[in-house]
């Protein structure tokens, strides 16, 4: 569906709500004399009010009575905004809302608040002719002063997140492994050491300081070191012993560094990972249990116990003492 029907869709839309009762609206069968039309408008409207509960199981603030009623507002003031049969107005009223979303998502992002004034004036300047921008040179500034307004961001972020993180070392007393990463034993594993290379099969959970579970996207299985991997992982396995468990305190920066927010967390968000790792490789098993039971053998003897003989295989061959018969 294009704009200009999504913009259709919205007038229609508005004419069905104007016909509402209430501030709680109608079910479709509550609708006098409805056609094809309304109930195509109806589902839509139902579509739309799912992919708010969606949003809402994201940003919590949704959730109020309040903030749906704001919601409503905000969807009948756009739709009011729109003019039928004048495409370049309706364009312009789309644009003029993402423009003005995006300053404010800069704001928060960045500190920096911005004159929508000078947006205007900057396109008013801009349509006087289709020769009036230089697109090459427009492009090349804008993209220079992001990428230095991004290094400041990453910067501070960095800051913010290591001072968070100090901060909450000093109440949860771990040992420090690395400038971004703290950890405690939860359970002992065995003397193995996990190394680069090692393939694990693990078990990973993330909570914030207050014990609440972050819906992270977490392997089950590893290879220490894998470059996907990340420093942080990476060291915590490097870390732990096989079979351990083990709980350690990180950041959002540290794990995901400038991805953090899509991820779903703060970049300065301490973040704490109880971890479960065992080894992935029957071979090094079998050579650990084979070392458990040579040192349990040398022990035994050691104590004065014989050794047991090995016991002959069914069908295999076994050679008797030749005795002198002389």
């Amino acid at each position: 569906m294009n704009l200009k029907s999504i913009l259709l869709c919205g007038a229609a839309a508005l004419t069905l709500a104007s016909c509402s009762q209430g501030g709680d609206g109608r079910q479709l069968g509550e609708i006098k004399n409805a056609n094809a039309g309304d109930s195509l408008l109806y589902y839509f409207g139902q579509r739309q009010a799912a992919d708010y509960w969606r949003a809402a199981e994201r940003d919590t603030t949704f959730l109020s009575e309040q903030a749906r009623r704001d919601y409503m507002r905000g969807i009948q003031a756009g739709m009011n905004a729109v003019r039928s049969g004048d495409d370049a107005y309706n364009q312009g009223v789309f644009q003029g809302i993402q423009m003005a979303m995006n300053i404010f998502q800069f704001d928060e992002d960045y500190n920096m608040q911005l004159n929508p004034k000078v947006l205007v004036e900057s396109m008013q300047a801009g349509l006087q002719s289709d020769s009036a921008v230089n697109v090459e040179e427009a492009q090349k500034e804008f993209y220079a002063i992001m990428g230095r307004l991004n290094q400041e961001r990453e910067e501070y972020n960095r800051k913010q997140a290591a001072s968070n993180l100090e901060t909450a070392q000093k109440k949860l007393k771990m040992q420090k492994i690395s400038n971004d990463l703290y950890g405690e034993v939860v359970s002992k594993g065995d003397t193995v050491k996990l190394k680069e290379g090692d393939k694990l099969k693990v078990s990973i959970t993330a909570t914030d300081e207050q014990g609440q579970e972050l819906a992270l996207p977490l392997p089950t299985e590893v290879s220490v070191g894998d470059r996907y991997m990340g420093p942080v992982f990476s060291e915590a396995y490097r870390s732990m012993t096989n079979g351990e468990t083990k709980r350690f305190a990180t950041t959002g920066y540290a794990l995901f560094s400038g991805r953090s927010e899509r991820m779903g967390v703060e970049p300065d968000a301490v973040i704490i990972l109880t971890i479960k790792a065992n080894l992935d490789t029957p071979s090094a098993q079998a050579a650990d249990t084979d070392k458990d039971v040579k040192a349990a053998a040398d022990k035994k003897e050691a104590e004065g116990a014989p050794r047991m003989k090995a016991i002959p295989a069914p069908g295999s061959t076994v050679k008797m003492p030749i005795r002198d018969r002389r």
